[in-house]
């Protein structure tokens, strides 16, 4: 009904009395009274109308009676002015009636909703006890609940369900908007800028509930589903099927900004997938996902589902997963468990990024019905990490469909790491079903039988193919083809650099393997010994002597071998050159230094302050100097001058006494090309 404003104070006066008096009774709601935004700037279009309120009673009365018109873009746009305290009647399960009491109201087609919470809180509850779940909360499933519920059948993804600029205590499983069914309704739901934490410690989590409609994301949105509230415990704690992230998700997009999942909950997942024919995960170009996982049961879910399931990340978006030890580790079979798609396809846009870190052990691409085809496809200057902290089962596990296959178009890096068993079952790969193509400028190759460590907060994937990670890793320069079998009886067809047959069996059981482009030339200051210390002696007849009139002295060799260590793992060859800049002579009366060539000892330059001069130039591995080395394929290359050669020094005996002291700074520098 409709209230003059100067009868609201003694009407609610009334409710309240009526309240203490018939148990069970409620106050009436008002129907809001409209008002038009004429600038745009409350609902974004100039003309629309909209209803201020705190109630969660008035927006469903108010969306019950109000007819929006195409002035307002057909929607009924709620402008929150506070907090919005949890209500009994958005309360219970099972599709809403007329009568609106206790069940929320019914969503009709064509009648869109939009809540702008401006900052304020809203606490989606039957009560005002924010810890414990609302009423009938209970498992995930075939009910429904919660304010805003939308029919079985009869809405069309043309009618938008919104919530923005909010913050959202929940505690009703399945959340603010709830679609449930497989009548045929697919309603459009919109997530921007919300922040939602669930109330209750064990129960009523799950946030957001879509069986067959998209589920869009705008802005910065973080949904935060813990197991006694934080990120750290780990155990059964949190009810079943009541702290997964999306029940339902036959289509979830994050369309701009960044998406934050932060989840503990040790008898969930991410994906319950429910009672639809497909299921679509898409980034758009720019955007990115995050899930900050902990305690999980495996990554996926099924109930009902079917069809193909798509990964889909954009050129310059992310899908970060930053997992732990515990996470999708609860279930022992895999990242997918009774999952019933009959593909998964992974596409990763141009420089686009997958980086996954889980405790759950295998990628079970076995785990998909029918066909079972498993495709990933990696786009240029793309990136993909697959890190499995599991010290048991390797890391991708079972035999998927015939024309399943990895496909390398030019990405940065695919790094595939695991702590336990292999990177490829030997159940991968038994039929031949899951070849690696390697296509565009081609491809360097590492593989260790030691994994790396990764930081899964910010994993450095360019560090490992710097290094050998053990004894016996395997280096290729880069190629291009069709790798086959890896796990099981390999093979390779690769140019210009095919792998041989023992390093294919050295693969099988490999714990690394890296596919990435060249890193470039580098060098690795860790690994080299630059510094040299030198013994002067005032005794003009020692080897090291200085002459009694303070003239030079000979040449004096250095006490310590000299190693310089650089890399250069571009294309077939290096093509580097390295030289040594005096920076600073802190005895330029009485000392001068010099460069000795390591090849041929008697060839010395004078080493000036600030000039550069050039010590080494490498265009060939296989014409290399005779004082430098290469290992794994160009990744390494060390310099190494004996204590007759590098830098010498000669002195006068005015020097005075000087025992430790730094006597002048060098720089080494790498360039491209020549000297």
């Amino acid at each position: 009904m409709k209230i003059n404003k100067k009868y609201i104070t003694p009407l609610l006066i009334a409710g309240t009395l009526l309240t203490l008096t018939v148990v069970g009774e409620k106050a009436d709601a008002a129907v809001l009274t409209g008002n038009v935004d004429t600038s745009g700037a409350v609902t974004g279009t100039a003309g629309a109308t909209y209803y201020s309120t705190n109630s969660w009673k008035d927006m469903l009365d108010t969306y019950q009676s109000v007819n929006p018109t195409a002035a307002s873009n057909n929607t009924i746009y709620f402008d929150v002015v506070g907090d919005v305290a949890g209500d009994t009647s958005i309360g219970g399960t099972g599709y809403s009636s007329t009568t609106n009491t206790n069940n929320g109201v019914s969503i009709v087609e064509g009648k869109s909703l939009s809540i702008n919470g401006n900052g304020h809180m809203l606490y989606l509850d039957t009560d005002t006890n924010y810890t414990t779940a609302g009423s009938g909360s209970g498992a995930g499933g075939g009910t429904i609940r919660g304010p805003f519920r939308v029919p079985n059948a009869g809405v069309s993804s043309s009618t938008t369900l919104a919530v923005k600029n909010a913050s959202i205590t929940n505690n009703i499983t399945g959340g603010i908007f709830q679609s449930v069914g497989t009548g045929g309704s697919a309603p459009t739901f919109v997530y921007e800028d919300v922040t939602v934490t669930n109330g209750a410690p064990r129960a009523a989590a799950q946030p957001i509930r879509n069986d067959n409609g998209k589920i869009l994301f705008y802005g910065t949105n973080t949904f935060n589903i813990q197991q006694d509230n934080n990120m750290t415990s780990v155990g059964l704690t949190g009810a079943d099927n009541q702290g997964e992230w999306i029940q339902g998700g036959k289509w979830v997009e994050v369309v701009t900004g960044t998406t934050t999942l932060n989840q503990n909950w040790g008898f969930d997942q991410p994906y319950y997938t429910y009672y639809n024919n497909s299921h679509t995960m898409k980034v758009d170009d720019s955007a990115q996902l995050v899930w900050n996982l902990n305690d999980t049961y495996c990554m996926y879910y099924d109930d009902g589902n079917s069809g193909p399931m798509v990964w889909d990340i954009g050129n310059n978006a992310a899908f970060d997963i930053k997992g732990t030890a515990a996470t999708a580790a609860r279930y022992s079979g895999g990242w997918f468990y009774a999952v019933a798609n009959n593909s998964w396809t992974v596409n990763i846009g141009n420089n686009g990024r997958l980086a996954v870190t889980t405790g759950g052990g295998r990628i079970n691409v076995n785990g998909f019905t029918g066909t079972g085809v498993v495709k990933w496809n990696v786009g240029q200057n793309a990136t993909l990490l697959l890190n499995n902290l599991k010290t048991s089962g390797s890391l991708v596990y079972g035999n998927p469909g015939t024309g399943s296959g990895i496909t390398l178009d030019d990405p940065k890096v695919v790094t595939l790491n695991t702590l336990g068993g292999s990177v490829f079952d030997p159940t991968v790969n038994s039929s031949n079903n899951f070849p690696i193509t390697i296509a565009g400028n081609g491809l360097r190759t590492h593989t260790s039988t030691t994994a790396a460590v990764f930081d899964a907060s910010l994993p450095d994937l360019v560090t490992p193919n710097q290094n050998n990670l053990s004894t016996g890793d395997i280096w290729y320069r880069q190629n291009t083809g069709t790798i086959t079998g890896l796990g099981a009886n390999a093979s390779s067809n690769l140019v210009p650099n095919n792998y041989s047959s023992a390093d294919l069996t050295g693969m099988k059981t490999a714990k690394y393997i890296s596919w990435y482009q060249p890193i470039g030339f580098w060098m690795d200051a860790a690994k080299s010994s630059m510094a040299r210390s030198f013994n002067i002696s005032l005794n003009p007849n020692d080897s090291n002597g200085t002459p009694a009139d303070s003239s030079w002295s000979n040449l004096i060799n250095g006490n310590e071998t000299q190693t310089l260590v650089v890399g250069d793992d571009r294309g077939q060859a290096p093509n580097f050159n390295l030289s040594v800049t005096m920076m600073q002579n802190n005895f330029a009366d009485n000392i001068d230094y010099y460069w000795s060539n390591p090849a041929n000892p008697a060839d010395n330059k004078t080493l000036g302050t600030g000039l550069a001069v050039s010590i080494a130039s490498v265009t060939s591995d296989t014409s290399l100097p005779s004082f430098i080395s290469m290992a794994n394929a160009g990744q390494n290359y060390t310099l190494t001058a004996p204590q007759t050669s590098g830098i010498k020094i000669k002195a006068k005996n005015t020097l005075l006494t000087q025992t430790g002291t730094p006597s002048g700074i060098f720089k080494y520098t790498i360039a491209d090309g020549p000297a």
